[in-house]
């Protein structure tokens, strides 16, 4: 069981995961209406997705994927929080969750199926960010 380092730890972390949770939603939110503006600000510069098949995609490529005219894969997303551990007094999170996608995302093709995904936001001045993300297909 992780140490509790205050009092205000359980709220800071209550905060936190709430915080988190709109964060998500507001993401999805941007990837569906291919808003690059706001996934520009929603991404960490130094982020990194490991798709299914290892390859390493940046922020830029990612972006400009989702945003393409042919991608669609966001039509049909779920998205099901398996653990969340936070870290650094709330400042920074792993999440694992079962994802379910169908459709095509610009540069990998068809991206139907079910995945484990695992994410990283890091919180900063501005709030939420995501700053890695993996996906193993199963």
């Amino acid at each position: 069981m992780p140490k509790k380092t205050s009092a205000q730890q359980p709220n800071v972390l209550k905060i936190a995961a709430r915080d988190l949770d709109q964060f998500k939603r507001d993401f999805e939110d941007a990837a569906r209406k291919k808003d690059r503006a706001a996934l520009e600000r929603m991404i960490h510069d130094d982020f990194t997705l490991v798709d299914p098949n290892g390859k390493e995609v940046n922020k830029k490529r990612l972006i400009d994927d989702v945003v393409h005219s042919t991608s669609n894969f966001m039509t049909s997303f779920a998205r099901s929080e398996k653990r969340t551990v936070f870290q650094l007094n709330g400042g920074a999170a792993r999440e694992t969750a079962n994802v379910k996608l169908e459709g095509n995302l610009k540069g990998h093709g068809d991206i139907t199926g079910r995945y484990v995904n695992s994410a990283t936001f890091l919180k900063g001045p501005n709030g939420w960010q995501m700053a890695g993300n993996t996906l193993h297909k199963v």
